[in-house]
This record gives structure tokens, sequence and C-alpha cells, in this order.
């Protein structure tokens, strides 16, 4: 009886221990095969990961050098602008600068060209007087127009002393009535222009 049992169960363990082996073969070539699809699977994500990381990349970097090219060009297109505006107005300084003395110039000058159609064909004491007066005239409205725009006429007297600054010496005539280095004569009268020299005075 014992004998049996033994047997009985013998048989039990190896039909339970059969079948669990099977399953158990079946389970790990299951689980082969889902690591190798996984591996797989992630075998193509680290090889078409980079390739899109770097695909988004080089579209970053595309569009910001594009970007920056484009900055480039308005700050090159602005520069130049600027340049030309400041060309133009440094020009039209130039050319304009003197507008405001021009046009007090134009009252003298016009007064010359009345004086000159005034003027007989022939000389005659009796017109003399007025004659005189239109030049004084005419001296008066240079001499406003220079003063209000900082011109001022340099005459010096004779026996000052001579200064390279303001003078210019056309000649050198020896005279026992001035000190050496004095002006004994005017030839042209210099000008000044705030504190700064047009034309320096002749004298000898």
């Amino acid at each position: 009886m014992e004998k049996d049992q033994t047997h009985n169960h013998s048989n039990n363990s190896h039909l339970k221990t059969g079948k669990t082996a099977k399953d158990i073969i079946a389970a790990e070539g299951y689980k082969r095969k889902l690591r190798e699809q996984q591996k797989l699977e992630m075998e193509a994500k680290l090889n078409s990961a980079p390739s899109e990381e770097l695909e988004k990349l080089k579209q970053s970097y595309e569009t910001k050098i594009n970007e920056l090219k484009d900055q480039l060009l308005r700050t090159l297109a602005e520069s130049d602008n600027t340049r030309k505006r400041e060309e133009k107005l440094r020009k039209d300084e130039r050319i304009y600068a003197i507008t405001s003395f021009a046009k007090d110039l134009l009252e003298p000058v016009e007064n010359l060209y009345r004086n000159l159609g005034n003027m007989p064909d022939e000389f005659d004491l009796s017109n003399y007087d007025s004659l005189k007066q239109g030049i004084e005239m005419t001296v008066k409205s240079f001499n406003s127009a220079f003063e209000k725009n900082g011109v001022k006429r340099l005459v010096p007297e004779v026996g000052d002393k001579f200064d390279h600054n303001f003078h210019q010496a056309v000649a050198q005539v020896p005279d026992d009535k001035y000190e050496d280095n004095s002006i004994i004569s005017v030839v042209q009268s210099g000008y000044i222009l705030a504190d700064r020299l047009l034309r320096p005075a002749m004298v000898a």
C-alpha cells in the first residue's frame, strides 16, 4: 500500500514538474523575444534620435543665421542712410553757412549799383556832395553788415608796433621819426571774424 502511494506520488511529481518546465521554457522564450524586440526598438530610437536632434539644431542655427543676416543688412542700410544724411547736412552747411551774411550784404551792394547808375556821364563838382554821400552810406551799410556778422575792420595807426599776428609787412622803410619795428603807413586794412584773422593788414 505504501509503495503504491509512493509510486503514484512520484508520477504526479513528474507530471507536475514536466508541465512547469514547459511553461517556464515558453515564458522564457517570450521574454527573450520581448527583450530582443525592445532592444531593436531602443537601437532604432538611439539611431533616429540624434538625427532628429541634429536636424532640429541645424534648422535652429539656420534660422538664427538668417535673422542675423537680415539684421546686419538693415544695420548697414541704416548706417549708409545716416552717412548720406550727414554728408548732405555738411554740404548744406558749407553752401548755406554764409546765408545770413550774404543777405546782409545785399543792401550795400544794391547801394553801389544805384550810385553807379546815378553817376553823370561827365564829372561835375556840383554832384560831388551827393556822390560822396552815396558812397559814405554804402560804406556804412557794409560796416553794419560786417558788425552784425562779427566781422571787424582792422586799421592800425601809424606809429603802432608791428604785430605779426595781425599785420603783414609789404615793405621796410627806414624812418628816423619812428622806432624800429613801427608801422609808418597802412597799405590795406585787415579784417577779423570773431577771434579769427580773415586777412592781415598790409603795412609798411
